[in-house]
């Protein structure tokens, strides 16, 4: 990371370098539809993240494995999930935002069980 650089930015950065290196405009997606090719790619690391975790589950892992596990494709889900955001122009820090105090209110609502008090 750059010092002062954010975790956006530092994935927006590797996914530009990616780019540069691929010789394609960082808002592309190797001649494909954007929301199609990184949606899937998302999904993909989503799948490669539940496979994980089914291998220690089926071996009757522990807290330190399923940990492992998690870790192993946890990063690769987010830089996915962020760069998707990226290049389809949603303001990824605003959507999260908004969110969170969607859920935020729901539970003080009692969407989730008893009201707040």
């Amino acid at each position: 990371m750059v010092k002062g650089e954010g975790l956006y930015e530092t994935v927006i950065r590797s996914h530009k370098a990616l780019c540069k290196a691929k010789n394609m405009g960082v808002k592309d997606a190797f001649g494909h539809d954007k929301a199609i090719f990184y949606g899937l790619a998302l999904c993909g690391e989503c799948g490669e993240l539940a496979n994980s975790l089914i291998k220690v589950l089926r071996l009757g892992g522990n807290f330190k494995e399923k940990k492992i596990a998690v870790a192993s494709e946890l990063a690769d889900v987010i830089i996915y999930a962020l760069v998707l955001a990226y290049v389809m122009d949603i303001n990824i820090h605003q959507l999260v935002k908004e969110k969170c105090d969607v859920v935020i209110q729901r539970a003080e609502d009692g969407y989730y069980g008893e009201p707040f008090k």
